[in-house]
This record gives C-alpha cells, sequence and structure tokens, in this order.
C-alpha cells in the first residue's frame, strides 16, 4: 500500500508513510505525479501560507489525482471537522481507521481468476 503524509511534524514512523510532504506545493507536486492509496492529512502545515486545507481544496478540483481515500490527522478537533467535511464533499464520506485495514487487506490477497 502507497502511503502519502503531508505534514509539516510527524515522520514516517508515525503515520507508515512511504513519503512525507511537509508543504503544500511538495505535498501536491507528490499527488500530481504519483498514484497514492492512503493520503494522511495534518489542517496545520506550520508557517507555510497553505493548509491541508488547501490540498483538500486541490483534491476536490482535481479529483484525477485523488488517493483511494484521505484521512485527516489534525489534533485539533475544529480543523479535522474542517478537513473531514471537504473529505465527505470528495468521496461522500469520511474514513477511518477500519478503512485503511480493509484497504491493506485487499491488496494482500491474490487475485481470483
Amino acid at each position: 500500500m502507497k502511503v502519502l503524509a503531508i505534514d509539516n511534524r510527524r515522520n514516517n514512523r508515525n503515520t507508515n508513510a512511504n513519503h512525507t510532504s511537509r508543504t503544500f506545493e511538495d505535498g501536491v507536486n507528490k499527488l500530481k505525479t504519483e498514484k497514492w492509496d492512503l493520503l494522511y492529512l495534518d489542517y496545520d502545515l506550520g508557517k507555510y501560507k497553505k493548509s491541508g486545507y488547501d490540498v483538500m481544496q486541490f483534491v476536490k478540483e482535481n479529483k484525477e489525482f485523488a488517493p483511494k481515500m484521505i484521512m485527516s490527522i489534525s489534533p485539533e478537533p475544529s480543523c479535522e471537522d474542517r478537513i473531514n467535511g471537504m473529505i465527505k464533499d470528495v468521496y461522500g464520506r469520511v474514513f477511518d481507521s477500519r478503512d485503511v485495514e480493509s484497504l491493506k487487506e485487499s491488496e494482500t490477497k491474490p487475485e481470483r481468476i
């Protein structure tokens, strides 16, 4: 499973990400240039002008670059609510750890012929 995190603080060990982008620009570039199964997204990207909400705006406007699922990892409830609202706009629902486990399992099962 290919996992991207867009977060200015957590590292790959915290999210099991294959790559962690620290800025909006790097994160959007990764979304444009690679296919991702899961995106862990924080609202606060530190001192940078754009936030995780801006990443969600990009995904909403460019669905061809959307990963299979996105999960908010914002520790602030109001920020998480804002991100989850955008996730629901794009996917029709929000995702949780059970969805991640299900995605992992579906990728490890052999295909039937």
